[in-house]
């Protein structure tokens, strides 16, 4: 047998509505450090200091419309998934700026114009202009195929209310590029609890709602996308994609310098998330695959020396050895594809350890583990069966 996988992997597959390709639990945080600002006004509930990252903070000096410049500068520290969907988390360190002058405002989520604003209450138009990836195709293997997803200008507004105990805000934005990303809309709440004169504690939950251009884009797959990744094609269409839900904090070392943190946990809904296949990691620690799993062998005639040649030029000798021992140990339990044994074999550098499991005797799970040298992948499989038996 001719054994071509260098690296296996214990991948279990069963129907579901859910799929962790798509990363359904999604853990984030964002922390912001050493942001110096320059106040013309304390941080009070009808009176704000820029922060036009921050969706439910109002921007601008809201007392007045004057112009007056208030600037933030800082750095701040991020971890989020790598793309919409990934179960990778990223990690990395990003300038801070935000820039009020008057009703505008320059901040990470672009550039803005308050329409309304006082005390309590924001209305603004919004504007960025895309200068990040959305997704690259080499940020992951299942990827491959399906092309960047480039960032695009968009257009939007935004509204909230701010008072001394909770903010709600909704932000509402489209794509004005042509690059098929839609509209998106995100919903915020937050109830916050000032704990001290410097520190305010917050928590609340998030909604996303996408359409179904957006949708396809991020989630979807064309058919050249299908021809291309080997992936079926897939269709997705607008509705809330993701739900999630964090808790914060922002402390006041000086009236010149804020740190702050938030860390949320979301789920991804809808067809972010399509019906089919869950396909979850499981460990050898937690499950044992069966007998084989991850081996491909090529099977030749008996006498075809050329082919056989060929073959042994293909042929991975660990994960042949492994499949050595594995193979002897279902023969010699006197099983099958039906039985309800299973065992994994690995190297260990000069070694192959087996462990295995026989759920044969119904009043006793069965378990066990050996080593022996690599060259005795065969006996190792005939002598774990044995004690298992």
């Amino acid at each position: 047998m001719a054994s071509l996988d260098s690296q296996r992997s214990g991948l279990l597959y069963r129907p579901a509505k859910q799929t962790v390709r798509h990363c359904l639990i999604v853990m984030s945080g964002v922390l912001r450090l050493l942001s110096f600002t320059n106040l013309y006004a304390e941080d009070t509930p009808g009176n704000s200091s820029g922060n036009s990252w921050d969706i439910t903070t109002p921007s601008g000096n809201p007392s007045s419309n004057s112009n007056s410049w208030n600037i933030t500068l800082g750095a701040g520290v991020g971890s989020a998934p790598k793309y919409p969907g990934s179960d990778t988390i990223r990690t990395r360190v990003v300038p801070l700026i935000d820039v009020n002058y008057g009703r505008f405002f320059l901040g990470p989520g672009g550039l803005g114009v308050n329409l309304y604003q006082d005390g309590h209450w924001r209305l603004a138009a919004t504007g960025s202009i895309g200068l990040f990836k959305v997704r690259k195709e080499s940020d992951d293997p299942h990827l491959q195929g399906l092309g960047d997803i480039d960032g695009t200008p968009r257009a939007g507004v935004l509204a909230g209310y701010r008072s001394r105990w909770f903010a709600a805000a909704a932000r509402v934005n489209t794509d004005v590029g042509g690059n098929h990303q839609g509209t998106v809309a995100n919903f915020e709440f937050d109830v916050r609890y000032p704990v001290t004169q410097q520190l305010t504690l917050s928590a609340g939950p998030r909604l996303t709602w996408a359409d179904s251009s957006y949708m396809q884009t991020v989630f979807g797959v064309d058919a050249t996308q299908a021809r291309n990744s080997g992936l079926p094609q897939y269709t997705a269409s607008g509705g809330i994609s993701e739900v999630s839900f964090g808790v914060g904090a922002r402390y006041r070392f000086t009236p010149h310098w804020i740190g702050s943190a938030r860390v949320s946990v979301g789920r991804l809904q809808g067809d972010a998330v399509p019906d089919g296949l869950l396909a979850t990691v499981l460990e050898p620690e937690i499950m044992l695959p069966c007998v084989g799993q991850g081996a491909i062998g090529i099977e030749t005639r008996e006498e075809d020396e050329r082919i056989a040649t060929l073959c042994e030029r293909l042929n991975h000798f660990n994960t042949q050895q492994c499949a050595i021992a594995e193979r002897a140990f279902l023969a010699e339990m006197g099983g099958g594809c039906q039985s309800p044994v299973a065992a994994y074999a690995e190297i260990l550098g000069h070694q192959i350890r087996l462990r295995a499991v026989s759920f044969r005797d119904e009043k006793q799970v069965r378990r066990g583990e050996g080593k022996r040298p690599i060259k005795e992948a065969g006996d190792l499989g005939r002598q774990l069966a044995g004690e298992l038996k």
